[in-house]
C-alpha cells in the first residue's frame, strides 16, 4: 500500500508541480468561465449558509450575489456577520439573516431551509466539519438520501482540455467495489450537471495491468467489466490506469500499442482510497494553484463543503457548481425502485425506461419473470415468451438486483433513496391444507414443487427435478393445480388425482387447462374435500376426504360446498396443496405500511396503481387484489408507470 501511494505522489509531482500557476491570472480559463456564464442564464438559486460569520465565506457570498450566481440566507451570529460585512464593504440589505450564535444550532436551522424547499443548496461557514455533517445527516431536517456521501473536487488545469472530477478524497477510507460504483454514480451527477453526458471514468492504480496482489487493479478491471455489461451506465470506464495515462496525452504517446478507451482524456478520476485522493487534492490546491471547486454528493440537494483554507475563488466556483447541480437535480428524471420481477414489475419497468427513467428492479430469486418463469411449466408457456417481458427491460437499461429478499423495513429504506417505490412481488406462499397430518412426509405445496420442476425445463439451471412415484393427490382446481398435476405426471407418478370440493362447472381453472390435464391422464375427482392425512412409518399413506354436495350461492357467486357426513379414503404417496396463493406475512416486519392479513391496503388508487399508507410507495398486482391473471398484472404495471410519468410532467 505504501509503495503504491509513493507511486501516486511521484506521478502527481511529475505532472502537476511543474505547471505552477498564479491563481490570480484566470485569463486562460474557459471551463469555469463557461460554467459561471451558464449559471447566470439559470433561475437564480437560493443558498443557506450555516454559521455565516466567516470572512472568506461572506466574501464568496458577496461575489456570488454580485455575479448573479446565487442569493443567500445567512444563518449565524448576526452581530459578527454585520461586523465582518462592514470590513468587506458588503451591503446586507438584500440578505435574510437568521440570528443563531451557536454554530451547531445554526447548522440545523440552515439545513432545514433546504430540507423544506426554502433554499436550493447548503454551504458550510465557521463551523466544524463534524457538526456541519451532523446537520446534513440529521434524520428530521437533514439531506439524507440513503446514498453514500462522497466529496467531489472539480479542477480546471491549464493544458488539459476538460474539467477533472476527482473522488473520493474525504469520506470513504477504503471503498469496496460496491462503494466505488456509488462514488462513480455521485460523480456522474455532477459531471452531467456540468454538461458532460457520457464522461470517461478512470479507476486509478499504480499500473495499467491487473495484478492479483494489487486489489485496486482487480476492482478497476471489474468496474470496467460492469460498465461493458451495462451494469454501470452513462459513462465510459477504463481501468486500471495510472494517473499519467489517464490525463496526459503526451504520456500515452510514449506507450505504443495501447488499446484503451481512455488515452489521456479522462474526465473522472476514481481514487482507490481516501489517502491517495486526499493527498492528490491538497497537493493540487496548495502547490499548483489551479482553478477548482468542491462539493458534497449523495445528498438530496447540493452541499458546499469547502475548507477554511480554500480561496474565495474556490468558494465562488463551488457556489456556481452547486447552482448548476441544483438545477440539474430539479430537472433530473426521478429514480424508481421496483420490488418484484414478475409481469407487473417488468411491465412497469419497461414503460418507465422507454421514457428515460432510471429503474432498479429488486428480485428475490436469481432470475427474472416471477411466477411466469418458475410457476408455469414450459409445456404451457415457453421461456421465450417469458423473455418477451424481460428482454426489453434489459435492452432499455433496467438494472436487475437479484437475490434480494426484502422486508418492509427495506421498502422504507428504499423510499429514502428513490423517488418512487413499486411493490409488485405477488403472492409467495400457498395455503396449507390445515387438516390433521398435513405436515407428514410427502405433503408438498404447489409453488415449491413447480419451482423445482421448472428449474431444468425452463430456466436452464442445474437442479434435480423432483422424482415422484405411486399415487399423487393434488388438492384444488385452479390453473396452478392443473399445472401441478400435469408436472406430477411428468415427474414419474403412476397415478395423479385432483380432489376438488366443488363440481366441474365451478372449477376456477380455464376449461382448456382441465381438458389438457385429462389428456395427460390426470383423474379429476369432484365434490371431494380432504379432511385428514394418514401416515404409515412417518410417510403419507392415505388421504381421508369427505363427500360434498352443493348448497346455496356464496359471496363468490358459486354454490357453497356442504359436507354430507360421508367419508372415504384413497391411498396416496404424495399430496400437493394448490388451494390458493397467499401473502407472506413475515414480510411486514416494521408495522408501518398498512396491510390486511398480509395484503397491502391501497390508500389512493390511480387506475390499477395504488399508493400505500407510506407516501410514494405504490403497489399493484396480486399483493393487493389476490391472485389474478398475467393480463391483470400487466395492467397494474402500466397504470403505475402512467401515474409516475404524468406526475413527472407536472413537476417539470
Amino acid at each position: 500500500m505504501r509503495k503504491e501511494l509513493n507511486v501516486y505522489l511521484l506521478s502527481l509531482l511529475l505532472i502537476f508541480v511543474a505547471c505552477d500557476l498564479d491563481q490570480s491570472d484566470t485569463s486562460w480559463s474557459k471551463h469555469f468561465h463557461k460554467l459561471i456564464e451558464n449559471v447566470k442564464q439559470l433561475p437564480t438559486k437560493k443558498m443557506a449558509v450555516a454559521a455565516a460569520e466567516d470572512e472568506y465565506v461572506l466574501e464568496a457570498v458577496k461575489v456570488a450575489k454580485e455575479q448573479g450566481l446565487a442569493e443567500s440566507i445567512l444563518v449565524g451570529d448576526e452581530k459578527k456577520i454585520r461586523q465582518l460585512a462592514q470590513t468587506l464593504n458588503m451591503d446586507l440589505s438584500g440578505y435574510e439573516i437568521i440570528n443563531e450564535v451557536e454554530p451547531a444550532k445554526a447548522a440545523l436551522k440552515a439545513v432545514k431551509l433546504v430540507h423544506d424547499g426554502k433554499a436550493d443548496m447548503y454551504m458550510k461557514g465557521l463551523i466544524s466539519t463534524k457538526d456541519f455533517l451532523r446537520s446534513v445527516l440529521d434524520k428530521d431536517v437533514g439531506l439524507r438520501t440513503g446514498r453514500v456521501l462522497t466529496h467531489v473536487g472539480v479542477f480546471e488545469v491549464k493544458g488539459i482540455d476538460q474539467l477533472l472530477f476527482l473522488s473520493d478524497q474525504a469520506f470513504i477510507m477504503y471503498p469496496t467495489l460496491e462503494e466505488k460504483v456509488k462514488i462513480i454514480e455521485n460523480a456522474l451527477d455532477i459531471a452531467n450537471a456540468c454538461g458532460l453526458h457520457n464522461p470517461k471514468v478512470a479507476p486509478l492504480a499504480a499500473v495499467e495491468v491487473v495484478n492479483p496482489k494489487m486489489p485496486e487493479t482487480v476492482d478497476a478491471a471489474e468496474l470496467t467489466k460492469m460498465n461493458h455489461e451495462g451494469k454501470i451506465k452513462g459513462c465510459i470506464i477504463d481501468g486500471p490506469l495510472s494517473l499519467d495515462m489517464a490525463i496526459s496525452k503526451e504520456a500515452c504517446s510514449h506507450k505504443k500499442g495501447l488499446n484503451r478507451k481512455i488515452t489521456g482524456d479522462a474526465d473522472i478520476l476514481l481514487f482507490p482510497d481516501i489517502h491517495t485522493g486526499n493527498v492528490a487534492y491538497k497537493m493540487l490546491v496548495h502547490t499548483a494553484h489551479f482553478l477548482n471547486a468542491a462539493i458534497l454528493s449523495g445528498t438530496s440537494a447540493p452541499v458546499i463543503l469547502t475548507s477554511r483554507s480554500d480561496s474565495v475563488a474556490t468558494k465562488v466556483n463551488s457556489i456556481a457548481l452547486a447552482s448548476v447541480l441544483a438545477d440539474h437535480l430539479k430537472k433530473k428524471t426521478p429514480r424508481v425502485a421496483i420490488v418484484g420481477a414478475g409481469p407487473a414489475g417488468l411491465t412497469a419497468a419497461k414503460e418507465l425506461l422507454k421514457k428515460g427513467f432510471k429503474v432498479d428492479i429488486y428480485e428475490k430469486e436469481n432470475f427474472a419473470g416471477g411466477v411466469m418463469a418458475f410457476g408455469i411449466p414450459a409445456f404451457r408457456i415457453k421461456y421465450e415468451n417469458v423473455k418477451k417481458y424481460i428482454d426489453p427491460v434489459i435492452q432499455l437499461g433496467g438494472n436487475f438486483l437479484y437475490n434480494q429478499d426484502l422486508k418492509e423495513s427495506d421498502f422504507l429504506e428504499l423510499a429514502k433513496q428513490y423517488d418512487y417505490v413499486y411493490l409488485a412481488f405477488g403472492l409467495t406462499k400457498v395455503r396449507t391444507l390445515g387438516i390433521p397430518g398435513d405436515d407428514v412426509q410427502g405433503s408438498l405445496n404447489a409453488l415449491d414443487f413447480l419451482r423445482q420442476f421448472n428449474f431444468d425445463d425452463k430456466l436452464g439451471l442445474t437442479h434435480d427435478r423432483p422424482k415422484l412415484h405411486g399415487t399423487v393427490i393434488v388438492v384444488g382446481a385452479g390453473n396452478v393445480a392443473m399445472d401441478g398435476a400435469r408436472c406430477a405426471v411428468r415427474s414419474g407418478a403412476d397415478k395423479t388425482i385432483i380432489l376438488y370440493r366443488r363440481d366441474r362447472s365451478e372449477a376456477p381453472c380455464t376449461p382448456s387447462e382441465m381438458k389438457d390435464a385429462e389428456k395427460d391422464g390426470v383423474e379429476l375427482k369432484f365434490l371431494s374435500n380432504p379432511v385428514e392425512l394418514i401416515a404409515k412409518d412417518g410417510k403419507l399413506s392415505e388421504v381421508k376426504y369427505e363427500v360434498m354436495k352443493l348448497g346455496e350461492l356464496d359471496e363468490s357467486g358459486r354454490r357453497k360446498p356442504v359436507g354430507t357426513g360421508v367419508f372415504e379414503t384413497i391411498k396416496a404417496d404424495y399430496i400437493i396443496s394448490a388451494i390458493g396463493q397467499i401473502p407472506d406475512k413475515n414480510v411486514w416486519n416494521a408495522g408501518v405500511i398498512e396491510t390486511d392479513h398480509g395484503y397491502i391496503k391501497g390508500i389512493k388508487n390511480y387506475g390499477e396503481a395504488f399508493e400505500t399508507s407510506v407516501h410514494n410507495i405504490f403497489t399493484g398486482g396480486d399483493i393487493i387484489k389476490g391472485a389474478k391473471t398475467i393480463g391483470v398484472a400487466t395492467k397494474c404495471g402500466k397504470d403505475f408507470a402512467k401515474y409516475v410519468i404524468e406526475q413527472t410532467k407536472k413537476t417539470k
